[in-house]
């Protein structure tokens, strides 16, 4: 069965005569012309564009809990930001897939097999009319969080939740007051906290100050803050602007050929399927983008004016417990350099750098620390491990890593990929409650590969990011607040890479978080 769609297809490729009919080129520049229009729209404009809208709204509880800022004014946490990111990285794939020699973007089959399997499941995540409501139930919801959704925004579903129930218990017609625990909370107690919290919202709605906002309200709040933003996000959609024309390129492409993964569908099906696909793409692109740009924003305006609690002015050193320094070896032949390096022009072999460069602020390529893999007993990679003991007993709160971009480097495959946090608790009740919450959170936080002290506190997926420079910023749990976390020996473990055996490189790190204070010990 072959298709000819050009007339019909929203976008289209970069050579229309290589798959076109001529009468289908004028088509295509009109197509292709549409989409550079939507993206450059994703970029200049200073609202969300309406799809990524509707799927955002979609996503959303009816009933929102604000944190009270420094002037007492309502505004939405940063943790929604943070969780909306892993929200998106579900579909990280879709800005990863990159181009071969002659600039297309191949599609496998496997991805349109996904496509197919999902079309049906998600597709009320895209809204196609202005007017639908987009309200997920409470039973969709649920199936997400059963599904593939992130632990990060799971939590966050989880965490608002209990705390608009906390807000309203009072006002609640049961005796049995909401848990606030990680369970669920029943179906009949969902619903008389939804409808107390509305009856709040109703009475307080004379008072800028009220913590809780309806679903609807809070897409105002979203709004003005994409304004006030509006160029880290410009940045961040820049960027996805390429990475996501690319991925709509391959999938037109491929849907144009004999593509086996398609067969079965009619003409129509196929036609619905890669609309439905490049409507999500744009809808992804503009939640992603907004979401990065927050966190960038966070980034310069406030933890860039914080204290960096991984510096050497201020105690922290290297333990001798870090993973050995990656050196470069000798030929199998014998000779002291590799053959690489001995037929070099410039004959000089890279200096290793020690881990205390992982500390220091960085100019260019190769101003880094680079760790060598280390393996199990079986023979299981371990990855890289930074250990470092601080000047100062903390509170962490986020973990930021610097890494120079893939482009602006002879090892792109050195940079790190899965990263973990692990912290010394030197309290056994308090360490135990932590172990606990790691277990639910990271089930394979039970091993011991740093002793029995170290408990892992945080895990992600390190992206290098253009529009940042490479920096990347992880927020930890808010759970390790209520939990009393405090330590002063850290480990940043570089679980995995994008495919280097042998090493993995860390340019910089930093820890940001609040000093700790024994007299307020007893109120953590």
């Amino acid at each position: 069965m072959t298709w000819n769609l050009g007339q019909f297809l929203p976008l289209a490729l970069a050579r229309p005569s290589t798959l076109f009919a001529s009468e289908d080129a004028r088509a295509y520049e009109e197509k292709l012309r549409s989409f550079s229009h939507e993206m450059h729209h994703l970029k200049a404009s200073k609202d969300l564009h309406d799809v990524s809208l509707a799927k955002l709204e979609s996503l959303l509880p009816k009933i929102i809990h604000l944190e009270l800022g420094q002037n007492g004014k309502p505004r939405i946490a940063s943790e929604f930001y943070y969780a909306l990111r892993e929200l998106m990285k579900r579909d990280n794939e879709v800005f990863t897939f990159e181009a071969d020699k002659a600039g297309y973007v191949h599609i496998p089959d496997a991805h349109w097999q996904a496509i197919k399997s999902k079309a049906n499941s998600e597709s009320y995540l895209v809204t196609e009319s202005k007017t639908q409501e987009p309200a997920l139930s409470r039973a969709e919801i649920q199936q997400m969080i059963k599904s593939d959704t992130p632990n990060a925004w799971t939590e966050w579903a989880k965490s608002n939740r209990q705390k608009v129930a906390d807000v309203v218990k009072n006002h609640l017609p049961s005796s049995e007051p909401p848990s606030s625990g990680s369970g669920a909370l029943p179906a009949d107690l969902d619903d008389r906290i939804e409808e107390v919290a509305l009856q709040h919202i109703a009475r307080q709605i004379a008072d800028e100050n009220t913590s809780l906002v309806t679903r609807r309200n809070f897409m105002f709040l979203i709004k003005e803050e994409f304004a006030k933003d509006h160029g880290h996000i410009s940045n961040e959609a820049l960027v996805l602007k390429d990475q996501a024309k690319a991925y709509v390129e391959g999938l037109l492409r491929t849907s144009l050929e004999n593509n086996h993964a398609l067969m079965g569908l009619s003409r129509d099906e196929v036609l619905h399927l890669v609309n439905s696909q490049i409507r999500k793409v744009i809808a992804d692109a503009g939640i992603k983008a907004f979401a990065d740009g927050k966190i960038a924003a966070e980034w310069d305006h406030d933890l860039r004016e914080r204290v960096n609690f991984l510096n050497p002015n201020l105690g922290a050193v290297v333990s001798p417990d870090t993973t050995p320094t990656h050196k470069l070896r000798g030929s199998r032949s014998g000779g002291f350099l590799t053959q690489k390096w001995k037929n070099h022009p410039s004959r000089r072999q890279p200096r290793p750098l020690d881990p205390d460069e992982a500390l220091l602020g960085w100019t260019d390529a190769g101003d880094c620390w680079c760790g060598s893999t280390t393996y199990s007993h079986e023979g299981t990679p371990q990855g890289v491990a930074l250990n470092v003991i601080l000047g100062h007993r903390i509170k962490p709160e986020y973990l930021v890593i610097d890494h120079i971009l893939p482009g602006a480097t002879l090892a792109p495959a050195a940079r790190p990929r899965q990263i973990e946090l692990w912290v010394k608790i030197d309290e056994w009740n308090n360490r135990e409650l932590v172990r606990d919450f790691a277990a639910y959170t990271w089930p394979g936080s039970l091993e011991q590969p740093f002793g029995e002290g170290f408990v892992q506190v945080s895990s992600f997926e390190y992206e290098s990011q253009a529009a940042s420079g490479g920096v990347y910023v992880h927020k930890l749990p808010d759970e390790l607040k209520g939990l009393g976390v405090s330590t002063e020996h850290v480990i940043v473990r570089l679980v995995t890479n994008y495919g280097d055996e042998e090493k993995t490189c860390l340019y910089r790190a930093r820890l940001f978080g609040e000093a700790y204070d024994p007299s307020l010990a007893d109120e953590a």
